[in-house]
């Protein structure tokens, strides 16, 4: 992790509060060193004299939220994490496998994945015993099970299937919230399937916490 200077207060707090980042400090003297950690990055720094206009401010409006357990900030749907990991806290990790077969001479299928309770997606792995043609690919959606409706397309990236059988990985960064209300749509799409007389099999595992 590197450390980085901030030379004015103002620039730090600025800074702070457009990254939502949690502050930490420790007192030498009439030191204080403030420091802002960053994704295992950076670690953002600032010293303050403690009897300067800038540390009565800190004292004033900032320490008191200072020293908190690190957490990674996360958006709507998202866990907070105790630690720069894709792992929520309070969970324990899960696999699930499935098989997706296209039949012969099919340019489509689809396979829904479903959970009894409300999970994180971490990502996973898709593998095929039988290879499949340059182009093909396989894509997932988030759906609502009641009616049908797509609530996040895309919710992981749309995977070029290799013509050898070279496992490939998906991931969910930041480990996105599933509810057990709403299922994952998995849909190969192979362009030229027409002209392909046999069937093609995908395997795929979910790594998922709960």
């Amino acid at each position: 992790m590197q450390t980085m200077d901030i030379v004015t207060w103002t620039s730090f707090k600025s800074m702070i509060l457009s990254k939502a980042l949690l502050m930490q400090y420790t007192q030498r003297d009439n030191i204080y060193d403030i420091y802002a950690p960053e994704a295992q990055t950076f670690l953002w720094h600032i010293v303050l004299a403690v009897d300067s206009d800038d540390a009565i401010d800190f004292d004033t409006n900032y320490k008191s939220a200072c020293n908190k357990p690190l957490e990674i900030k996360a958006g709507a749907g998202r866990p907070i994490r105790a630690v720069p990991s894709a792992q929520p806290i309070n969970t324990i990790q899960k696999f699930k496998g499935y098989q997706l077969i296209v039949a012969a001479n099919a340019t489509t299928a689809s396979l829904d994945i479903s959970f009894a309770t409300d999970i994180y997606i971490k990502g996973g792995v898709v593998f095929s015993p039988t290879g499949f043609e340059i182009g093909d690919s396989v894509s997932m959606d988030a759906i609502y099970i009641a009616n049908g409706a797509v609530i996040v397309p895309k919710l992981l990236d749309t995977i070029y299937l290799q013509t050898n059988t070279t496992p490939l990985n998906f991931v969910s960064t930041e480990s996105m919230s599933l509810p057990s209300a709403c299922k994952l749509t998995a849909t190969i799409t192979c362009p030229n399937g027409a002209t392909i007389n046999t069937q093609r099999v995908l395997n795929i595992a979910v790594e998922y916490f709960v």
